[in-house]
């Protein structure tokens, strides 16, 4: 269901794409957990699709929660977290808000040149 969502926000088909990652997200969540890898994926994409859209709050909202979740559960430096990280940064520039943006870029390249010299 996860790759299906994908293709169709890949196919530009949004509403399609939104309506079955909503299902997969809420379906992630009852079998595996708030905090598991798969549901915060598909949040994740979920996040994305709504910026494609143009329902950047939403975007917004739902890409904040991403990040807290995957600090608390892999740690501010892991990949995970570092790709949701850039993903707000650009929902930010979408919305206009550049320096929020600026800062959030500043923090995912300190995180890679530090998971680079480890």
């Amino acid at each position: 269901m996860s790759n299906l969502g994908l293709t169709y926000r890949k196919q530009g088909r949004l509403h399609d794409a939104v309506t079955l990652q909503l299902v997969t997200m809420e379906k992630t969540k009852r079998a595996l957990g708030d905090d598991h890898f798969y549901t915060l994926d598909n949040m994740a994409n979920l996040a994305n699709t709504y910026r494609d859209q143009g329902h950047l709050k939403d975007a917004e909202a739902l890409g904040l929660e991403v990040i807290e979740k995957l600090k608390r559960v892999n740690g501010e430096g892991h990949p995970d977290t570092l790709k949701s990280m850039s993903s707000l940064a650009t929902t930010y520039r979408d919305l206009g808000r550049l320096n929020d943006a600026e800062a959030l870029e500043k923090m995912v390249e300190e995180g890679r040149q530090q998971r680079d010299v480890s």
